[in-house]
């Protein structure tokens, strides 16, 4: 089951009264808006008797042939959808339409395309069998000559590649707090009291997992939503300051990889927050330590690159290199709706570090009964950044298209 906002798309729509009562089929209209689409993820909410049916079929209604497209029943902001991957490409001012009809119940035992293998200390999801991400559970010991001040749990690492080059890293020699993707604040105060998120070593702040909500598997995408909590060390003996859930969505793509992570975090007791005015914190991206010095290249939305980049206001940045010898890459996407979007981009000038610090503009507080929430999407590729197909990403992410059920 998936829970919380969507960041994939935000869904407009209009039930019609008569299918307040069973019906086994509907019609659906997908509208482009005033982007072009192709491979589009369309999330079509269920009336009432479809929402009981397990399975379907789903079809463009003008096609000369039925054309069964991937999809997948789930549970999205509290409505039973469907979620469906229309391929090709759809033209901006153009609509395509659908027939969802209720088909028998499939097979059991089919492996979804994008599935999740768990095991005690972490998960891995797979699109079509091969690995996409691994999130850690379990505390994530340092080298063995490292300070274990600097165990994690609770991150994304490895982050793969379509063709499964590892772009993330974890532990580096110059970083050791660096963890793959994680989200840590640096720079805050608690009633007053410093405490640091991001330095480990300073031995004020951590966060960790704590348990594992759900996960969900199909044929459109995997997801799972887990609770990580920030802890002031030297706060009271440790104290728990906000609390955090992760809501992680894998889509079943090739060419590309693509998920979104959302993050909301919350008060933890009825004091705030204070974030101060820092170039960097916020959610992280270590990259791979091929990428070391001047092996790896930066290019932002607005054509900027790791020469003028920093300190910018961004609604995405990649980062890429060679990896044995290949060219590969992962871009990360803001979403519009985050606090002070587009935000502020930290680019490490000689380092693969990337991070959005919305706390570079200024300070500002996470308060008591205001969840504070972050969106992200991840765009994993080889080769060469592919700017258009980042963009055409980006605009599905902040402006996705309608669905209208007839």
């Amino acid at each position: 089951m998936i829970h919380g906002r969507s960041s994939v798309l935000t869904v407009a729509f209009a039930l019609l009264l008569a299918f307040a009562g069973r019906a086994d089929a509907l019609t659906v209209e997908v509208l482009a808006g005033k982007h072009d689409r192709e491979n589009t993820i369309a999330i079509i909410p269920l009336p009432a008797g479809l929402a009981k049916a397990q399975t379907f079929q789903v079809s463009y209604a003008n096609a000369a042939a039925d054309v069964a497209l991937l999809r997948q029943k789930l549970t999205l902001d509290g409505r039973t959808v469907l979620a469906v991957i229309l391929p090709g490409s759809i033209k901006a001012g153009s609509s395509v339409t659908l027939n969802v009809v209720e088909t028998e119940a499939a097979k059991a035992n089919q492996r979804p395309q994008v599935s999740i293998d768990k095991n005690d200390a972490n998960l891995t999801i797979r699109v079509q069998d091969k690995d996409v991400i691994r999130y850690n559970m379990a505390v994530t010991q340092p080298p063995d000559e490292v300070d274990k001040i600097f165990a994690r749990s609770g991150y994304i690492h490895p982050v793969r590649s379509p063709s499964g080059h590892v772009i993330t890293n974890d532990f580096p020699p110059k970083h050791l707090h660096h963890h793959g993707i994680w989200f840590p604040w640096t720079d805050a105060t608690y009633e007053g009291q410093k405490v640091d998120f991001w330095n480990s070593k300073k031995g004020e702040g951590k966060v960790e997992f704590v348990k594992l909500e759900t996960t969900e598997a199909g044929n459109v995408m995997a997801a799972y939503r887990t609770q990580h909590r920030f802890i002031g060390m030297k706060i009271k003996g440790g104290t728990t300051i906000l609390n955090e859930t992760w809501d992680v969505r894998v889509y079943n793509t090739t060419s590309y990889r693509l998920f979104d992570l959302d993050s909301t975090q919350t008060c933890a007791t009825d004091k705030p927050l204070k974030l101060l005015n820092y170039y960097y914190g916020g959610i992280g991206l270590r990259g791979s330590g091929q990428w070391e010095g001047k092996e790896v290249n930066f290019i932002c939305a607005d054509g900027k690159t790791r020469i003028d980049g920093h300190a910018t206001k961004q609604t995405w940045v990649a980062m890429y290199g060679k990896i044995d010898g290949k060219a590969c890459g992962i871009a990360v996407l803001g979403h519009p709706s985050n606090f002070r979007a587009p935000q502020m981009t930290r680019i490490h000038p000689t380092e693969p570090f990337f991070n959005f610090a919305p706390c570079a503009e200024g300070e500002f507080e996470i308060v008591p009964g205001k969840p504070y929430v972050s969106k992200y999407r991840y765009v994993t590729f080889d080769g060469e950044p592919d700017v258009k197909l980042i963009d055409r990403l980006w605009n599905d992410y902040a402006e996705p298209v309608e669905v209208k059920v007839k």
